[in-house]
């Protein structure tokens, strides 16, 4: 068997077959990469400066963060090959194959097979919810996985409670005032709470916020509809469901306003509805890939990979 060798480097490096290949890399790497591989485009997850200082460098992501990538960023760079979800492709020597993974539009998880399978999930969400169906726990021999909730404190209510407990409470506010602020995250939370009161018994207008909008319309040109919706044009949040990036509408002192994020699990104030798998589904997923070696990555990696060590006697490490 190769040497497999995982570490943290400006983004993950798996060094295999003498071959760098980095996922998600936000800054200029001390090694020179042969492929880089972006997971999806959230900002702690990609650099679009990076991006173009990297020309010439075999950059990989999905067809729709491509997409995103155009339309949102302007950059369209000659070395940039977007895959479909499911595509089996060869580069620099090995086999990979990209497989949704159910955390927002675009997203993949990565699987090398080679000598043995490595995975790298990116960012997951198991669960089932309104939008994006949710992605297979793939199996592998390696198991590079998020740790973003990977606190045995970060146990999230089900879906379909937390949407029940959205819905009232906006309800409520409706009723006394006429409007409702709401904010999640941009590219991802946003799309479900899109749908979820485009398609509730709620009938009021909603009005969308302009880049909400547009990463709106590029998941609908690649996954479901999100129902009806406007785009925000002017401050109308004193009619109707406004929804808003997270960063706005934590600003907001308006008692209208509601927050949706999985950190809300500790706070008085807000739901936890997040595009990202908590504890027990991050746990699942570990226990239904069945990896003999797991490196966890983001928010509480350390935490879960001791986690894993200590009750499941799994060699896992943290990055």
């Amino acid at each position: 068997m190769n040497k497999i060798d995982v570490k943290y480097d400006k983004g993950i490096l798996l060094i295999y077959k003498g071959k760098k290949i980095y996922f998600d890399l936000i800054g200029m790497p001390s090694n020179k990469p042969d492929i880089i591989i972006f997971s999806h485009l959230h900002s702690d997850h990609f650099n679009s400066k990076i991006i173009n200082k990297l020309k010439g460098t075999l950059i990989v992501m999905s067809k729709t963060s491509k997409r995103i990538l155009e339309k949102i960023y302007g950059i369209n760079n000659p070395s940039i090959i977007g895959v479909e979800d499911l595509s089996e492709h060869e580069f620099i020597g090995l086999h990979f194959k990209f497989t949704p993974s159910g955390h927002c539009a675009g997203s993949i998880q990565t699987s090398i097979s080679d000598d043995i399978d490595i995975i790298y999930t990116g960012d997951i969400n198991i669960e089932p919810r309104l939008i994006l169906k949710p992605p297979p726990v793939l199996k592998s021999n390696i198991l590079i996985i998020e740790a973003t909730y990977g606190h045995p404190s970060y146990i999230f209510p089900s879906r379909t409670e937390i949407y029940r407990n959205i819905l009232e409470e906006a309800k409520k506010k409706l009723e006394e005032t006429g409007y409702l602020i709401i904010g999640g995250r941009t590219l991802g939370t946003s799309q479900e709470l899109t749908a979820l009161f485009s398609y509730s018994k709620i009938r009021r207008d909603i009005f969308v916020h302009k880049k909400i909008y547009v990463f709106n319309k590029i998941h609908e040109e690649n996954y479901e509809p999100l129902g009806f919706y406007t785009p925000l044009n002017k401050d109308i949040s004193k009619n109707g469901i406004v929804i808003k990036p997270l960063n706005i509408v934590f600003k907001h002192t308006d008692l209208n306003r509601l927050i949706c994020t999985g950190w809300a699990v500790k706070w008085k104030n807000g739901y936890p509805l997040s595009s990202h798998s908590d504890f027990n589904h991050l746990i699942k997923y570990v226990n239904e890939n069945g990896a003999e070696e797991i490196y966890a990555v983001y928010g509480f990696s350390k935490i879960f990979a001791k986690y894993l060590k200590r009750e499941y006697n799994i060699d896992a490490y943290y990055l």
